[in-house]
């Protein structure tokens, strides 16, 4: 990776969801605060539903899981989902979780790309801090931060099968040549790397993972290829978060421009 090159951009990203998240210390919330907090939200996120928590596991300065132990001392709170009215963005909210995805959705949306995405996210934090502040909760202690991306190819072919995952990525070699030249019909890999060191030190890790996915849009399969940075702010505060999250983008998307083939990026029509 090449930090002083551009950074790589897609005017039609195969991009379906983005999601930009916090993990913090555990707010003293009861099953009340997400009915407050929808109050004052609710204008822009007039659905909500809840659903299971997240866990929450402490990583290493790297982001690798470490094994945790803890008491359950009273029962666990669900995790509200707040959904604006075109469904395209949702708004997670837990005792020590905030998280907000842009979905491409049913509207099939373009991507509003990064700076419009983390805009939201900083206005959605700012409402939630002052909400926390009001409601007497304590402060927001940032540990831990998160940045997925999700991608699908579709198929071509008439038959709806699975797309060639060689025309779309150069680290699959796949047909291997006369001793065997079926195409898999399902794939699942998964790889983690350490992202690129800030003053000497890497801020956390990026696992890239592609799997087969059912849409319930199209009759057939795709392939779903998620990109994702976790680790530690850069610096104290919500800015540390920002600094991370702008940091986990860069991998992110150097990434997919070097692990994606040139004609795939053409379909994309990548710039520069």
């Amino acid at each position: 990776m090449d930090p002083s090159k551009p950074l790589p951009k897609f005017r039609h990203p195969p991009l379906v969801e983005v999601v930009h998240g916090l993990q913090f210390r555990p707010l003293p919330m009861t099953i009340i605060h997400p009915g407050l907090f929808y109050v004052g939200i609710r204008r822009e996120f007039p659905r909500c539903q809840f659903v299971p928590p997240l866990v929450s596991l402490p990583e290493n300065q790297v982001g690798m899981p470490e094994m945790v132990f803890t008491t359950m001392t009273r029962p666990e709170l669900p995790r509200t989902w707040f959904i604006s009215a075109d469904d395209s963005v949702l708004i997670q909210l837990q005792a020590d979780r905030l998280l907000l995805n842009w979905r491409r959705g049913a509207t099939n949306a373009e991507y509003p790309h990064f700076e419009t995405v983390s805009g939201r996210f900083r206005a959605i934090y700012q409402q939630f801090e002052a909400f926390v502040a009001d409601a007497e909760l304590g402060t927001i202690q940032p540990e831990f931060c998160e940045m997925t991306y999700v991608n699908q190819f579709r198929p071509k072919d008439a038959d709806g099968g699975l797309p060639n995952v060689r025309d779309i990525l150069r680290l699959w070699p796949e047909p291997f040549g006369q001793e065997w030249n079926v195409r898999a019909d399902a794939v699942r890999f998964q790889a983690d790397y350490r992202m690129l060191p800030v003053n000497g030190e890497s801020p956390g890790r990026l696992t890239a993972s592609l799997n087969v996915a059912n849409m319930q849009s199209i009759p057939s399969q795709v392939l779903q290829f998620e990109l994702a940075a976790r680790g530690r702010p850069l610096g104290d505060g919500f800015n540390g978060v920002i600094a991370f999250h702008e940091r986990a983008r860069e991998n992110i998307v150097r990434y997919f421009a070097a692990v994606t083939t040139e004609t795939a990026q053409n379909e994309w029509h990548r710039i520069p």
